[in-house]
């Protein structure tokens, strides 16, 4: 499931409105009109019901249309301040207004790497953070993993990470508290 108990109503909402439509255009005794607009509603109902059911489709649509930019975090009095840029075609993985750190994204680990070393570079030379360093895979490091460290003036730290998976990969914002 894509996650959205609505789309139970969606897609009830959807056969619906297909079935009231052939109806109508059935009742009025137009045979060709009913076989084009079977023609079109027949596509059209399958990608809907593939994008409220497959969640790699759900993504990857949103990723076109609804990417997100950037991930700031409101709650946190530290990270009120940061706004850290997202890649192109990006897409969060759960509420928009909870600091949420999970997205989908559908740039390689090299366009990671590349994108983050402007960002961060942008951000520590604006005075946001101290400094950064990256990780690539390696001995400690899971396979298909990289991240970047970055440290807050207050000594804090946000992890940024970046796995590759079979079709897309994963993106994670991680602020790690000081006890």
């Amino acid at each position: 499931m894509a996650g959205n108990l609505h789309y139970i109503l969606y897609s009830i909402g959807l056969v619906i409105a297909i079935s009231i439509l052939l109806i109508v255009i059935k009742t009025k005794s137009y045979k060709r009109v009913y076989i084009i607009s079977l023609i079109i509603a027949i596509p059209i109902f399958i990608h809907c019901q593939t994008y409220f059911w497959s969640v790699s489709f759900n993504s990857y649509v949103k990723s076109y249309l609804f990417s997100s930019e950037s991930y700031s975090c409101e709650y946190e009095d530290e990270l009120k301040d940061i706004t850290i840029l997202l890649p192109d075609r990006t897409v969060i993985q759960a509420k928009e207004d909870a600091c949420s750190p999970f997205y989908t994204t559908y740039v390689g680990e090299s366009d990671f790497q590349s994108f983050y070393e402007r960002e961060l570079t942008r951000l520590k030379y604006s005075g946001l953070i101290q400094h950064y360093y990256f990780i690539q895979e390696g001995i400690i490091r899971q396979k298909d993993r990289s991240e970047f460290f970055v440290e807050l003036a207050s000594g804090t730290n946000i992890v940024i990470s970046h796995r590759s998976m079979e079709d897309t990969n994963l993106l994670a914002i991680t602020y790690v508290r000081l006890n």
